[in-house]
């Protein structure tokens, strides 16, 4: 199919992030007009990457990724329109960082170079042997509990 556009009546579901810098949304939208049979979707998925699939994070705890969600719904029927109910549940992309991320990978309290209040605890919580410790500390939890759990660091002063 070198420049030309599939023919097929089979299903199809295209996931696309609008922050994909691999497959910006522009050139991905291209695809829109071609899927013309039953069950062939285009998603468009707010404040995701490339890799919708996986990462899509939702607000609701233990739920999988929006993109998870659009795909399970689209495999369970491959004919009807998916259920993209999650698209209203995504979590907002963030540039916070807490102080103690901040010091860790860049030296110091606040990524935007402005003051920043560090406790003496949220301070201790870095004294980890190395880098990997730490990073898997940060991974080890959903992101809304590691965030909560960063502010507790953040507000705890001794």
């Amino acid at each position: 199919y070198y420049h030309r556009w599939f023919r097929s009546r089979t299903p199809v579901l295209a996931l696309n992030g609008d922050l994909d810098p691999q497959t910006p949304h522009t050139l991905a939208e291209t695809i829109i007009p071609h899927l013309k049979g039953p069950g062939q979707n285009y998603v468009q998925v707010r404040f995701s990457p490339h890799g919708v699939l996986f990462s899509s994070p939702v607000r609701t705890p233990a739920e999988p990724t929006c993109g998870m969600q659009i795909m399970e719904s689209f495999v369970r029927n491959p004919t009807k329109i998916p259920d993209t109910a999650c698209l209203s549940d995504l979590l907002p992309v963030t540039f916070a960082v807490s102080a103690p991320e901040a010091m860790f990978f860049f030296g110091q309290g606040d990524i935007w170079e402005n003051p920043a209040r560090v406790s003496a605890l949220a301070m201790r919580s870095l004294a980890v042997p190395n880098a990997a410790d730490l990073l898997d500390r940060l991974r080890s939890t959903d992101p809304i509990e590691r965030e909560n759990r960063i502010r507790q660091l953040m507000a705890t002063e001794d």
